[in-house]
């Protein structure tokens, strides 16, 4: 978590160059108010925002890899800037889930006066078996009541939520080897197991103690109090500016939104671990563990820059070099020499004639790479109930198909050229060239369609799969990366808290309704966009929650959820362009703002003093 401290380190810095430079001369206190440049004002927006959106975002455990890691991260961090309340409504759905899994592993029935009725039974009923600990939680087994040595905490049940546990065969356990990437354990699988496996089960997960979570945590009081710190002296400094009747700038006001709603989610994940890489690995195997049925996929192509670089490789045949070097060598000084001479001339032509085909061919398998995309699964097919699913399915499936054949034909290609049907000059500088540049300029003509299809695909499965991920695929490695398991409070949970929270952060936005703006149009683009993200969630919650909750699938009904899935698809493509016009013209608005606004907070009004 270092990085948290770099910004930090440099926050404190500024400050304090702002200061000494801002510093008044001897006796002008009274008559020069300290001002703020331009650059204060972006760094200090940009460092809030970096610690809202990195730090304080608790992502689930990633999968193996540093760079699907960091991609989950970066992907957690730009849709916590465009749509905070959706991640809000993650970390509540989340919380609500370690809630239960916590009443689950412990034996307590789900519902916090159930739980709280069978604790305090805890606390009177005597009996405790020789050796044990009576616990804050117990299982009831018929009328009696049994203490739990190790309960479970929220930690726990935030670890479980996260795929931060994971099951490994037994009979690996002492082989000696590395455990392998094994099997995520979610709540479904600990209730599907029958009760003599549960038992053991239970044995396994209880010697998980939470100083060890703790301690794969990469959180620590000191970054918490840095994130805590740093949002709430900026929301003081903007509450201060409106106090004092000093301009506050756009990119503030969007700062402040969500560094607002941050402060709120930062509270529900105040006992999830930060930064979990590796899943505690349990050496436990459940008959509840399904196999998955991946279906007809394409088989994974040879075609790798380590087989060209290989291919290539034998061609060249440097091992008849020393061979040569021998029979010159017998036959006289000169004519090693006149063979050596040659050879240090001719090899760097040699180099670069070899290197113009490797060139080619490894450009060609990047662009393919590129072009190859997966096909849609029939399981994909079933589930994609809503309008905007379906779109991304079919253009998806179009991709596919269009794609699939100009990738085939070319890996024929590339192979039959590589197993030696087209080698010499002609293979080398006619085909691969040939191939190249046909697969660039495919690739540049489909460019619009594919980022048409990745903003489509980006804007529609994240929203919808940050307010909806609540499954987890069969024998799967890792969780999804919103995932929060389902739970009871799923029903009106995310709906209260979309529509509750997504009203103040578009409302707060609506603070700059009359702020002074360099053109009328910029004025009114304010005003539509921030209008546009504080009305969009009253009438999407209501709707998530009918589509969700009833069963709208006869007769007329169907038209009545069609109509309601058509206007909760167009509101949501709606809303994230919106909110990327507010930040873009928080940037811009930059350019031309009030004097006042480069005045900083006369922090002396708020302390007594008597002159």
């Amino acid at each position: 978590m270092s990085f948290q401290y770099v910004v930090l380190i440099l926050s404190l810095f500024q400050h304090g160059v702002d200061a000494l430079s801002d510093r008044a001369d001897p006796g002008t206190e009274d008559v020069c108010p300290v001002k703020r440049s331009l650059y204060k004002i972006i760094w200090s927006c940009v460092a809030t925002t970096i610690i809202c959106a990195w730090v304080s975002v608790h992502p689930n455990a990633p999968p193996s890899g540093y760079w699907k890691g960091l991609w989950r991260r970066v992907k957690m961090m730009i849709w916590t800037i465009i749509a905070p309340e959706l991640i809000l409504a993650w970390a509540v759905r989340q919380w609500f889930a370690a809630w239960e899994i916590r009443d689950t592993v412990n034996g307590l029935e789900e519902g916090w006066f159930t739980g709280l009725k069978q604790t305090i039974q805890g606390w009177f009923r005597r009996g405790t078996l020789p050796g044990e600990k009576c616990g804050n939680a117990g299982r009831v087994v018929g009328l009696k009541f049994l203490p739990v040595l190790n309960k479970w905490t929220m930690t726990h049940g935030h670890l479980l939520a996260m795929g931060g546990i994971s099951t490994v065969d037994p009979s690996v356990e002492d082989d000696g080897q590395v455990d392998p990437r094994s099997p995520v354990l979610t709540i479904e699988r600990y209730t599907k197991t029958d009760s003599e496996e549960r038992t053991r089960l239970d044995r396994k997960l209880r010697k998980i103690s939470e100083e060890d979570i703790k301690d794969r945590s990469k959180g620590d009081i000191l970054s918490k109090l840095i994130a805590i710190t740093q949002t709430t002296w900026f929301n003081l400094q903007c509450v201060a500016r409106g106090q004092q009747k000093l301009t506050l700038t756009e990119l503030e006001l969007v700062t402040l939104a969500l560094a607002s709603l941050n402060a709120i989610t930062y509270v529900f994940w105040w006992h999830k671990p930060l930064g979990v890489q590796v899943p505690i690995r349990i050496y436990f195997e459940t008959s509840a563990v399904e196999k998955v049925d991946v279906g007809n996929t394409d088989a994974e192509s040879r075609i790798t820059a380590s087989y060209i670089f290989s291919e290539f490789g034998k061609r060249m045949e440097f091992s008849q070099y020393p061979k040569g070097f021998r029979e010159t060598w017998n036959e006289g000084w000169s004519y090693f020499l006149l063979h050596l001479f040659l050879v240090s001339f001719l090899l760097p032509l040699v180099l670069v004639l070899f290197s113009l085909p490797v060139l080619f061919a490894l450009g060609s398998v990047g662009l393919l790479n590129i072009l190859k995309t997966k096909p849609v699964t029939q399981q994909e097919l079933d589930d994609s109930s809503l309008i905007a699913a379906q779109i991304v399915l079919t253009l998806r499936k179009l991709r596919y198909r269009f794609t699939s054949f100009i990738a085939r034909s070319s890996e024929e290609w590339l192979e039959e050229f590589l197993d030696g049907a087209a080698t010499g000059v002609a293979g080398s500088f006619i085909v691969l060239p040939t191939l190249f540049t046909i697969l660039l300029i495919t690739t540049i003509l489909l460019l619009p369609f594919f980022t048409l299809l990745f903003l489509v695909s980006f804007i529609f499965t994240a929203v919808f799969g940050i307010i909806t991920t609540s499954t987890v695929a069969p024998n799967s490695l890792h969780v999804p990366s919103f995932y929060a398991p389902t739970t009871r409070s799923n029903k009106y949970s995310r709906m209260v808290v979309f529509a509750f929270f997504g009203v103040i952060f578009g409302g707060l936005h609506c603070i700059g309704w009359n702020f002074t703006y360099p053109t009328t149009f910029e004025q009114h683009l304010w005003r539509g966009s921030s209008s546009a993200i504080t009305i969009i969630p009253m009438i999407v919650a209501p709707i998530d929650y009918i589509l969700e909750n009833y069963k709208l699938d006869r007769g007329f009904l169907k038209v009545v959820r069609l109509t309601l899935d058509l206007i909760m698809t167009i509101l949501l493509f709606i809303y994230v362009p919106a909110r990327l016009t507010l930040i873009g013209q928080a940037f811009a608005l930059l350019r031309k703002q009030p004097q006042d606004a480069f005045l900083a907070v006369d922090w002396n009004q708020y302390i007594p003093h008597l002159f």
